[in-house]
């Protein structure tokens, strides 16, 4: 999950999702608005139609109070309580109020202002939007105040039954959109998608490029990746003829001074020639053990190498038969299901040599070796029945030219060899007691499966 929140679709849906809820917030605010001047403005207009209506109808009688010569046409002001209402006050006469009102009063003081005028105010059942006008009496005397309102609570409710559809509508947009959007994101970065399994592939040594077509944005970086393939491939391939050269080169001067101290040894002196082939092979185990830590650095991480462990194990058991055959050691792997590793074939070849070499040296009889699957990799065992190693001499055994005891043969660097090539492939190298009595060494690599 934690990838999905650090993905290119994850802030892109994210950032679209978040400009479409800004963008229908805005809009509904903005249409809401709008809709709400339009409707309160209707209110306005609609009681200023009634007012003057009102001021048409009323009449004083010969008592001086005020008439109606008929009610207002608009039947709302006439059921009780029904949010719209009139009244006509005159000073000193009876006061006419609309049936909705029920006995109860209006404030009348918009009314009594010498101006036309309109104000929300308290009314008999709540917030009121209240008119107010004074019309003046034929033949003198006082003048008549009519008030005409509209609870407010009645235009809440028609703004109300309109935003709740529009919040609503606004929501359903959103979530076609960010569909829409989703969809769209996906399709457009499908060929990343595709890039990335054909580097999976290239890694896994499923195939050696990039392969497959992609859009005009994504092909050119496709094809500078294949070449840089291509160029690291003949890099590799110059770095291991340079190291063979390299090791060709120095392995043949040291022939000559070992011919030479061998020499110095026949004509009696001994003590130079003692000298000579011990620094001489102090310098043979160090050429070795560099050169094949810069070959195997030549390929770290390089994409595609990859290796069966099966088929890379079946000549090096055979060749390790027929270098120890004078001490009748066998050699036994039992029928494991094949494994491809992340490792150049070559490297993981040398890394068995190593390991079965040095344990062929130590064992008694047998020498087995075995491996496992362990989730992303493969633990390769190499056992032998020998007398094994101190546990507290394991780190001491990587070391470069060690050799534990004076009892075997070799030169001391078959385990820093083994462990320098493992640790380039981000592998592991592990020393412990063996269920044979040995010692046990547990290489840990890589699969090349996704």
């Amino acid at each position: 999950m934690t990838g999905f929140f650090n993905s290119l679709k994850f802030r892109f849906i994210a950032s679209t999702f978040a400009w479409i809820a800004i963008g229908l917030i805005l809009t509904g605010l903005v249409v809401s608005a709008l809709f709400r001047a339009y409707v309160t403005q209707g209110f306005h207009d609609e009681l200023q139609v009634h007012i003057d209506e009102l001021a048409a109808l009323v009449r004083v009688d010969a008592q001086g109070d005020p008439v109606m010569l008929r009610r207002l046409s608009d039947p709302r002001y006439i059921p009780p309580g029904s949010g719209y209402y009139w009244q006509i006050e005159r000073l000193g006469h009876r006061t006419l109020r609309s049936p909705s009102l029920a006995g109860r009063s209006l404030s009348g003081t918009l009314a009594r202002s010498p101006k036309f005028a309109w104000a929300q105010v308290q009314g008999p059942s709540g917030e009121t939007l209240e008119y107010g006008m004074t019309l003046a009496v034929k033949g003198g005397g006082p003048p008549l105040h009519l008030s005409i309102a509209s609870d407010v609570r009645l235009l809440d409710d028609v703004l109300a039954e309109f935003e709740r559809p529009l919040a609503g509508l606004l929501i359903a947009f959103a979530l076609v959109v960010l569909t829409t959007g989703a969809v769209q994101i996906a399709f457009g970065l499908r060929p990343l998608r595709r890039m990335s399994e054909a580097i999976a592939d290239v890694r896994a040594g499923r195939t050696t490029v990039m392969q497959g077509d992609y859009p005009t944005e994504v092909a050119p970086l496709v094809s500078d990746l294949n070449d840089l393939l291509e160029v690291n491939s003949a890099i590799v391939k110059k770095a291991r003829v340079q190291a063979g050269n390299l090791a060709h080169g120095l392995r043949t001067p040291l022939t000559i001074i070992l011919d030479e101290a061998e020499r110095l040894a026949a004509e009696g002196h001994v003590d130079s020639a003692a000298t000579l082939i011990r620094e001489s092979e102090r310098m043979k185990r160090q050429i070795e053990h560099h050169l094949a830590r810069a070959r195997a650095a030549s390929v770290d991480r390089t994409p595609g190498q990859v290796a069966s462990l099966r088929e890379t194990i079946t000549p090096v058991l055979a060749a390790m038969s027929r270098l120890h055959r004078d001490r009748d050691i066998a050699f036994c792997c039992g029928d494991f299901p094949d494994q491809t590793v992340q490792i150049d074939a070559t490297d993981l070849a040398e890394i068995l040599s190593n390991l079965l070499d040095n344990a062929a040296k130590w064992a008694r009889s047998r020498v087995i070796a075995s491996w496992e699957r362990e989730g992303t990799m493969v633990r390769l065992l190499v056992d032998d029945d020998g007398p094994g190693i101190d546990p507290a001499l394991y780190e001491q055994a990587f070391t470069v030219g060690e050799q534990l005891t004076d009892s075997a043969t070799g030169s001391g660097l078959g385990l820093a060899i083994v462990r320098d090539l493992v640790e380039l492939y981000d592998g592991t190298v592990t020393l412990g007691k063996s269920p044979l009595g040995g010692l046990q060494v547990a290489v840990r690599l890589n699969t090349a499966g996704r």
